[in-house]
């Protein structure tokens, strides 16, 4: 018997023609989806028992979500990065001190030096440092500051800084957050 996982558009021909062929089958997939003469698993694990051959059509996932526990827990409805085809895209980061309290109320020098820490941990997570950095996106609120936030950017970024987009917004989801910045890196090979 031969196990067929996953009956994407590719998968549903193949069944048909190896049922056509005499071969008797077994398929399973997410989305329940039967094939004519090929027999309908409840889950995937009694689709493969008593299989000689198991075929699967299902793509590893390509994102990896990460978390590391070097910086302040999410709520859950995010991850603080992703990485995906060679490359590692960090959530905007507010300054959160290791307990979740806002750092530096009115601020911008005191926020924007731990925003940075924190980037810089989940690149090192990584294997990456600031000058694997492509892209910097940041959020603030109120540019007339945006100059205070850059001496303490430039110390990260010295030289070849990376490509870069500003935004004010009127508030950032953590009151007193003056500023949030998300970055995307090219991790190492």
């Amino acid at each position: 018997m031969i196990a067929f996982m996953g009956l994407g558009r590719m998968g549903v021909p193949m069944v048909e023609r190896l049922v056509a062929a005499g071969r008797e089958m077994t398929v399973w997939n997410r989305t329940p989806r039967g094939v004519a003469g090929a027999v309908t698993a409840a889950g995937p694990a009694e689709a493969v028992a008593g299989a000689e051959v198991v075929v699967t059509t299902r793509r590893e996932r390509r994102v990896e979500a990460l978390n590391p526990a070097t910086v302040p827990a999410t709520n859950g409805f995010y991850s603080h990065a992703t990485r995906a085809g060679g490359l590692l895209f960090v959530s905007g980061q507010v300054a959160l001190d290791d307990d979740g309290e806002l750092v530096g109320p009115d601020d911008m020098a005191a926020q924007s030096e731990r925003v940075m820490v924190l980037l810089g941990r989940i690149l090192a997570d990584q294997g990456c440092t600031f000058e694997d950095v492509t892209h910097v996106r940041t959020f603030v609120t109120d540019l007339s500051r945006l100059r205070e936030y850059g001496v303490v950017r430039n110390r990260y970024f010295p030289k070849d800084p990376p490509a870069s987009t500003t935004v004010e917004v009127s508030r950032l989801f953590i009151p007193g957050a003056l500023l949030e910045v998300e970055a995307t890196a090219s991790l190492p090979s």
